[in-house]
């Protein structure tokens, strides 16, 4: 005779795929993961530090969402649609004005850096100064002496522009 799947109440996940819990306890059949956090917490939470970051598309780019340890939304980086998938492998946190994620060996990846390729030797700077727009067209890399600020840089790239644009006419 076949068991009959039970499913979690909360999330959809069924016996065949986690361990389901009929419990008693809190009234209602839970996974293994809604189930602790109901013994831990007194009951379910919306998000855990463990869970993926939020990816929404948008017109022409894409917002990595991120989240604090309760798990509230406290920014949103900008990144190209192609660079989606990549980015989706990662568990991406906001910290000290940066998005960065843990490595394998222990040490810290910057999405920028990460994004644009940038060798050790160098830096990746945002052109537009915003730390949260990580789109490959506001990310440039700079050697690490004589530093440009980005004020400086900007206004060097529209001196640039300008100059290309006076001798078209």
């Amino acid at each position: 005779m076949r068991e009959k799947l039970r499913t979690c109440q909360v999330c959809g996940r069924n016996s065949k795929i986690t361990r389901v819990h009929d419990s008693k306890k809190f009234g209602r059949v839970l996974c293994q993961k809604h189930y602790l956090q109901c013994q831990r917490h007194g009951s379910t939470v919306k998000r855990t530090c463990h869970d993926p970051n939020e990816i929404v598309l948008s017109h022409g780019y894409a917002e990595v969402l991120l989240y604090d340890i309760h798990g509230d939304e406290i920014a949103r980086s900008k990144i190209d649609l192609e660079d989606v998938n990549g980015v989706s492998r990662y568990k991406w946190h906001y910290d000290r004005g940066r998005v960065s994620t843990n490595t394998e060996e222990g040490g810290r990846l910057s999405l920028h850096r990460l994004l644009h390729g940038t060798p050790k030797r160098l830096h990746t700077k945002h052109i537009n100064g915003n730390l949260l727009d990580n789109r490959k067209a506001n990310l440039y890399n700079a050697c690490a002496e004589p530093e440009l600020s980005a004020l400086e840089f900007r206004t060097l790239m529209r001196r640039e522009v300008g100059d290309v644009e006076s001798n078209e006419s």
